[in-house]
């Protein structure tokens, strides 16, 4: 049987998620925001924006789910000239065109984001969340699971880097 998840669930872990992050995140001061080195050499505003896109984008198919759509849609955050590049391709994509972006304009867009996603997920039901084969984008995995690849799994996966970095870059 497979792994079912109800939208209340699903929205405590993006909440809970989205806590850890952002706390995370205050322990850095805005001054380090920029310095390389956190992934490569992204800075962790250059993860923070990495971040708000894939929300914005799961929060854009959200967003046509309500609505009865059943294909990808092509969205601002990921631009139609990316969709066919390797995800790798993709994230090289995403950190030129937004590495010269000012600290204050990829914060801003971090918080506007996740209120977007979260108001996304709340629009639909238990059955749309858990639904495997309707929607193209899903790849047959739940949409639950799409959702938390773009939230809290996502921040999950950033998290180590970002800690390794503080406790090398230690005031």
């Amino acid at each position: 049987m497979e792994q079912q998840m109800g939208k209340a669930e699903l929205l405590g872990k993006m909440r809970r998620g989205r806590a850890a992050w952002e706390d995370l995140i205050a322990e850095v001061p805005r001054e380090r925001m920029t310095e390389p080195g956190v992934e490569g050499d992204w800075s962790l505003k250059d993860v923070l924006i990495h971040v708000a896109i894939y929300e914005d984008w799961m929060a854009d198919q959200l967003e046509g789910l309500a609505r009865g759509e059943t294909d990808m849609r092509d969205t601002f955050a990921i631009p139609f000239e990316v969709n066919g590049f390797d995800v790798n391709e993709r994230n090289a994509w995403f950190f030129r065109a937004n590495r010269a972006r000012a600290l204050a304009d990829v914060l801003a867009e971090t918080q506007r984001t996740f209120p977007r996603l979260l108001a996304a997920v709340e629009r639909l039901t238990d059955d749309d969340l858990n639904e495997t084969q309707r929607y193209v984008w899903t790849g047959g995995a739940p949409v639950w699971d799409a959702v938390g690849g773009n939230s809290f799994d996502h921040y999950d996966e950033h998290t180590p880097n970002i800690r390794a970095w503080l406790a090398r870059n230690a005031a």
